[in-house]
């Protein structure tokens, strides 16, 4: 994909902590943990910071691994 495609799409490059708390199921401080040490990559820009998408990605699949039916994993921007 190229800049401008990327530029262009209908999906979010980078999440805040708020949404990737909401698509993991978790505490917004339970990201900010996982940013403080290390364990999820992210961007602060200022006060705010930001996830990219890659990352939100890898996330989903270790949530999905690990907890092996007993969440739905990450949820869609649709079923938010």
């Amino acid at each position: 994909m190229s800049k401008a495609n990327a530029c262009q799409t209908s999906e979010p490059l980078a999440f805040s902590i708020r949404q990737v708390a909401q698509l993991v199921q978790v505490h917004q401080n339970t990201v900010r943990a996982m940013l403080r040490k290390g364990k999820l990559t992210g961007v602060r820009i200022g006060s705010v910071w930001r996830i990219p998408r890659r990352e939100m990605l890898r996330l989903c699949g270790e949530q999905e691994t690990k907890e092996e039916g007993t969440r739905e994993g990450c949820k869609t921007e649709q079923n938010l």
